[in-house]
């Protein structure tokens, strides 16, 4: 009687990995918002951000590095969710520096 429900809490914990391993899947890997981030930062270095807008700049460009880190891991909702605070940082550091700049 034991070993049946031994078998039946195996199926059960195999079933259950199963769900969770589909799950992670589920979630597509941020392509677009990485692409987004990284040629938002391109902008941002063509408007010489780094030197008008040195600490925006710098706090994206880090970001940046560690949404790769989270994509390279597997952990695709927190790269995208990094890359989307990627783009918003480096469009104001870019905005910030054209405005410097006309001053």
């Amino acid at each position: 009687m034991q070993t049946h429900s031994n078998n039946r809490l195996i199926y059960l914990l195999i079933f259950l990995a199963g769900i969770v391993n589909l799950a992670a899947c589920a979630v597509p890997a941020p392509v677009q918002e990485m692409s987004n981030a990284r040629q938002s930062l391109q902008a941002a270095r063509a408007a010489r951000a780094e030197v008008y807008a040195a600490k925006k700049y710098e706090r994206a460009s880090q970001l940046m590095e560690e949404a790769a880190r989270q994509l390279d891991s597997g952990d695709y909702i927190q790269a995208r969710d990094l890359a989307l605070e990627v783009k918003l940082l480096a469009t104001r550091a870019r905005q910030k520096a054209i405005n410097k700049q006309k001053k």
